[in-house]
């Protein structure tokens, strides 16, 4: 679009929207877990677990069954470049439950004993670690022109010098990273952090004109 007057030539202009799929990608989890169970003599169980994991993959979609299906790419010719921690990632969970057995009401009568007794309490809680966050844009290309009647009337003296929205390379995928930001990103953030506002969109330099971001 930038060499083409904000134009998109396709190979077949009578496609809108080609979608192509395979099974290139390729993930990869490694884990541990530790779990200690322990039966008390009054008809209580309880049991923690510790796991430690880490998920890596090239591309996912959040979401049930084939989801990954759907999952968006970023630059087709170079799928391995997207390599790094899966939205999936978990770091570290805990997971603590407890089993109590009711009494069986042995000494009441029979009606009440079978609707009432032998029945069992559980309860469960998990702790983890949360989710890694992409930043990207799905906002379309916005051209900036050499002259401002162009916006309205493209003439052959027209040309693209910038872009004010997204899709930076101006391919048509409107799926773009901006720059990385000068400041660290590797680091936890607390639910208070995200309430607030983790950081402003102006954090993340936006890459030169046709050029993707990273």
């Amino acid at each position: 679009m930038i060499q083409n007057q904000d134009t998109l030539h396709r190979l077949n202009p009578y496609f809108a929207t080609v979608s192509y799929g395979d099974n290139s990608a390729s993930s990869s989890y490694n884990g541990a877990t530790v779990s200690v169970r322990k039966i008390f003599s009054k008809n209580y169980t309880f049991q923690t677990s510790y796991t430690l994991g880490k998920a890596i993959d090239l591309v996912n979609a959040v979401g049930p069954g084939s989801g990954a299906v759907y999952a968006q790419v970023i630059d087709a010719y170079n799928v391995p470049a997207q390599r790094g921690l899966s939205p999936n990632d978990v770091r570290q969970k805990v997971a603590l439950n407890f089993v109590a057995h009711l009494p069986s009401l042995s000494g009441m009568a029979a009606p009440i004993r079978h609707v009432f007794g032998g029945w069992e309490a559980s309860s469960l809680a998990i702790f983890q670690s949360g989710l890694p966050a992409t930043v990207f844009t799905s906002a379309t290309f916005v051209p900036v022109w050499n002259d401002p009647r162009c916006a309205t009337t493209v003439t052959p003296t027209c040309q693209v010098i910038g872009n004010t929205g997204g899709d930076y390379n101006g391919d048509g995928n409107t799926y773009d990273l901006p720059m990385r930001p000068s400041f660290s990103l590797n680091k936890s953030y607390s639910r208070s952090d995200y309430l607030k506002g983790l950081f402003s969109a102006s954090a993340f330099p936006l890459p030169l004109l046709d050029r993707r971001g990273m």
